[in-house]
């Protein structure tokens, strides 16, 4: 039995959207190795000197014990937060490293999607260049990606359209009922479901999950709850994953309810008589008579629908 190959899989458009995600997906993964290698090497640096310290204080304070140093710990990493933007642990035998390789693809991901939660961010002056040159390849090629993405999101319209006419629904009542099912259909997919496993990983309650889906995929990233710190790697990478098929719904979203609210009011547009497009673009009244008296160009105006 021969398989047969959905028409839109042979299109162009698809095959191009297929090359460019490898693209993104090889530029997210190049970008990770770029900055673990640029500030990698600073932070072990860093790491080093704070375990000597702490062995330091140690060694200077021998009647302080464990528990004492727990609370310590606490405090100095609030400290150290504000003061450096990056965890710090007074575990001395395995300190967690801000720039592991899924934290470096977390960030880029972040990065290029301008969500940019701030708990990790470069320190070294290479560092800080190489984010200002990636970004501004990486967040126009997000874009196109978001575009492609919800293109083909959005594929389903037309049949649905001529389902819902063919229920006896107007050309207008479809195209509402229509944006309302994509809306909802994306507040359960990456609002409301993401936000349920969230929940289970985070330990966070349910609302607080629902409202860091939301702050990220419309990237406004507060950076109050960030998601994935020390996780598993496909948690991770499943979230990174989110974030532009999450824009790509909302991008999505805007076009159908823009469409809805043009639609309902048309546009005024000027053109000639014989159809050409007014070059003047001044809205004149209509002078019919006066054009078959003198056989000269005559100024309409025509309510456009858009379809």
């Amino acid at each position: 039995m021969q398989l047969k190959v959905p028409a839109f899989v042979k299109n162009f458009l698809f095959k191009r959207f297929i090359w460019l995600l490898l693209f993104y997906l090889l530029y997210l993964l190049v970008g990770a190795l770029l900055f673990q290698a640029l500030e990698g090497p600073h932070e072990m640096q860093e790491m080093t000197r704070l375990q000597m310290n702490v062995q330091t204080f140690l060694n200077s304070f021998p009647c302080i014990n464990i528990s004492a140093m727990r609370q310590f710990s606490e405090i100095a990493q609030i400290i150290h937060l504000w003061d450096q933007n990056s965890p710090l642990s007074m575990n001395s035998s395995s300190p967690p490293r801000t720039w592991s390789y899924n934290n470096a693809v977390f960030f880029v991901t972040t990065l290029v999607t301008t969500v940019g939660y701030g708990n990790i961010v470069p320190i070294t002056t290479a560092g800080k260049v190489a984010c200002y040159v990636y970004a501004s390849v990486g967040i126009p090629l997000n874009a196109v990606i978001v575009r492609y993405t919800y293109s083909f999101m959005l594929r389903f319209k037309p049949s649905c359209h001529a389902w819902l006419e063919r229920k006896g629904f107007s050309k207008n009542s479809t195209r509402w009922i229509i944006a309302i099912a994509f809306l909802l259909w994306g507040h359960i997919t990456f609002l409301a479901l993401p936000a349920v496993i969230i929940h289970k990983m985070e330990k966070w309650n349910y609302y607080d999950s629902w409202y860091f889906s939301f702050v990220t995929l419309s990237t406004i990233g507060l950076g109050d709850f960030v998601a994935g710190e020390d996780s598993y790697v496909v948690y991770q990478l499943a979230i990174g994953f989110c974030i532009p098929l999450g824009m790509a719904w909302l991008a999505g979203t805007y076009e159908l309810f823009k469409e809805c609210l043009v639609e309902e009011g048309g546009s005024a547009e000027i053109s000639l008589v014989d159809g050409s497009p007014d070059p003047n673009s001044v809205a004149v009244p209509s002078r019919q008579k006066e054009h078959n008296e003198r056989k000269v160009p005559v100024y309409c105006v025509h309510y456009n629908k858009y379809t």
